[in-house]
């Protein structure tokens, strides 16, 4: 085989690799981290760390946020075929629901 034969029969076994994997049709955000935006309906979600610290209450009374969002994302992607729409499945995962 030659050379350009060896190129185009790697191109062609990556492209049917790709084609073979199914696409994700739901996902989870590791322990830890959650989805405060929820999914969007063309299917991109994006994973933020749980908030750390804790509220406290200020000299005069008044209650103040003391929490920081760590820093860091996971952006991520489902597809949702046939008829089926991206939701929101729990506090850190998303998935697909046939539309009523």
């Amino acid at each position: 085989m030659t050379f350009v034969g060896q190129v185009i029969s790697a191109l062609v076994a990556a492209l049917w690799a790709s084609l073979a994997r199914p696409l994700p049709t739901r996902a989870s955000c590791p322990p830890g981290w959650w989805l405060p935006e929820g999914v969007s309906r063309h299917g991109h979600y994006t994973c933020w760390r749980a908030p750390v610290g804790q509220d406290h209450r200020d000299p005069d009374g008044i209650v103040r946020d003391a929490s920081v969002l760590p820093k860091g994302e996971i952006v991520g992607n489902i597809y949702c075929t046939g008829g089926q729409v991206p939701i929101v499945v729990d506090y850190r995962t998303v998935g697909c629901q046939a539309r009523h």
